[in-house]
């Protein structure tokens, strides 16, 4: 990677209505048990967020170059 700039691979998937993060490699560089631990907490502290909203999250697409999504009222 250039100097200064930092290369994060990410897998997102959808799980029931939530996006859930799996950081793969840093750098190229596979981060495996570290990756795990790191995406557990991403993705708990999201759920969490998303579950005390006033809103749910009513669609949810995940592509390649972007994540899009739609909320609707609890």
């Amino acid at each position: 990677t250039p100097a200064g700039k930092v290369l994060l691979q990410v897998q997102v998937n959808d799980e029931d209505g939530k996006p859930q993060f799996t950081l793969q490699k840093l750098n190229n560089i596979p981060l495996l048990f570290v990756g795990s631990i790191l995406s557990k907490g991403i993705n708990d502290g999201l759920s969490a967020a998303i579950d005390d909203a006033d809103f749910s999250i009513s669609e949810l697409e995940v592509t390649n170059s972007r994540i899009s999504y739609s909320i609707s009222p609890k």
